[in-house]
């Protein structure tokens, strides 16, 4: 029986993604990531990568000739300090690497090669808050912990205290359908509405540069459901 050869990384040629690339790019991602066939998820990536007010998310492929062996993107993002300076930043975020082609340093070269590009064009620092699987590759690659998020929660009663101690299974990646306070989408089209949330934004520490452009695009993608509550006058 023959046994089929092992491609070999040091073919592949290591680039920046050019527009051509995208069906292969796409195809990668379908077939690694289980997106859905009602293309739901291959929205969510041009919703990330194509309309964010931060700009278009830059990316990285690995070719083996016009095969996408790999593919690395990260979402760029824009910080304010607390004298009020803006700071370019990137948010590592999607990545892909073709079975056949796993074990071989593709998800790091793809990488580092991603964080020097930026770093030479001026980007300041990037981020991300990865999984337990995948903190120690980064943590190899330099990246150091901050600190856990934290999270805000409002119980409504001694019951939903009990319920979510006893919780442990892991959130759904769309929420769930709510008719409570109006749609986002449809709330912040008033800019009243968009500053009067902003008013109340943090205005200290290293913070997201939150604008009524960002808070429209944050809250577009449909399936993520976002509402808004007015406070009467």
């Amino acid at each position: 029986m023959a046994r089929e050869e092992r491609p070999n990384v040091s073919d592949l040629e290591f680039r920046s993604a050019r527009p051509e690339d995208e069906p292969g790019i796409l195809a990668l991602l379908r077939d690694t990531m289980g997106w859905a066939a009602d293309g739901t998820d291959q929205e969510f990536f041009w919703w990330k990568h194509r309309e964010n007010p931060f700009g278009p998310s830059p990316a990285w492929v690995a070719m083996d000739g016009t095969r996408v062996a790999g593919y690395r993107t990260l979402l760029r993002w824009r910080f304010i300090t607390p004298a009020g300076k803006p700071v370019s930043a990137v948010r590592a975020v999607d990545t892909a690497t073709d079975p056949a082609y796993r074990g071989q340093g593709i998800f790091r070269r793809l990488t580092l090669d991603a964080v020097a590009d930026l770093t030479r064009a001026g980007d300041a620092f990037v981020f991300n808050t990865p999984n337990d699987n995948s903190r120690p590759g980064y943590l190899s690659m330099g990246w150091s912990a901050v600190r856990h998020l934290p999270v805000g929660v409002l119980p409504s009663g001694p019951r939903a205290l009990i319920t979510m101690a006893r919780s442990r299974t892991a959130s759904e990646l769309w929420s769930e359908p709510t008719e409570a306070g109006l749609d986002a989408r449809v709330a912040f089209t008033d800019d009243a509405v968009c500053d009067g949330l902003l008013a109340h934004a943090p205005h200290t520490g290293l913070r997201t540069d939150r604008t009524r452009e960002y808070l429209r695009w944050r809250t577009s993608f449909e399936p993520l459901r976002y509402r808004v509550l007015l406070r009467d006058p």
